[in-house]
């Protein structure tokens, strides 16, 4: 069983190269500097899948205020901000100029590019974080909540890096092995699930069957994909 913990007690511990991220992206490199999380920085959602996307930027923004109480004002454009700092998620076919800027740095998104894959690249100025589906994105947005730690300066901050990554398997599960340590309970499933998707595991999966636990319906245990 997972434990219900923020994001940020995960990756506080790792600086430099060291990142370690959950599961361990394809391809990462680190970059020099950092990107500031301040008062003034913006999670914008390109406009063409605002409705659909937000959910990923809003686990970010959760996730940030958790940690620092800063509340960041989520908001929308139809092309990447040429303003400095913000946290900018689109997909790759709604934004040109987004493209544009991905190929410049060696993380060009084909057609031929897993649905479920992202890039994200942060540098001092801005982090961007692009996928083909809402689901690479989502996706996307879980790998940068692992980044984000404090700095010298006490406050958050994510290094520079430039990441590509896609699942080596379609379906990731959690195996919760009761054998070994006390049964859970359903309102403690629930509130663990929340947590799964850092690791890239079919939480909605998981909440239908706890779901079907609760209505009384016979259903086998979680296994590991």
């Amino acid at each position: 069983m997972l434990p219900a913990i923020s994001l940020l007690s995960l990756s506080a511990h790792a600086s430099g190269p060291d990142l370690k991220l959950i599961p361990e992206p394809k391809s990462l490199e680190t970059r020099t500097g950092t990107f500031t999380i301040s008062p003034r920085t913006r999670v914008v959602v390109n406009s063409a899948h605002a409705d659909e996307d937000r959910t990923a930027a809003e686990t970010l923004a959760e996730e940030i205020e958790a940690a620092t109480g800063l509340k960041l004002k989520i908001t929308t454009s139809r092309s990447m901000p040429k303003a400095a700092g913000g946290i900018y998620l689109a997909r790759v076919g709604d934004d040109g100029s987004m493209k544009s800027a991905l190929e410049g740095k060696g993380l060009a998104i084909d057609d031929k590019f897993d649905e479920d894959g992202y890039v994200l690249a942060a540098d001092p100025e801005r982090i961007l974080i692009a996928a083909r589906t809402g689901a690479g994105l989502f996706y996307g947005a879980q790998t940068l909540r692992q980044l984000l730690r404090v700095g010298d300066s006490k406050q958050l901050v994510c290094p520079a890096v430039q990441i590509k990554d896609w699942p080596t398997m379609r379906w990731r599960g959690v195996h919760d092995d009761i054998s070994r340590g006390p049964v859970p309970t359903l309102v403690e499933w629930d509130s663990d699930i929340p947590e799964w998707p850092v690791l890239k595991a079919e939480a909605a999966a998981a909440q239908e069957i706890l779901d079907r636990h609760a209505n009384g319906v016979a259903t086998g245990r979680v296994h590991a994909a």
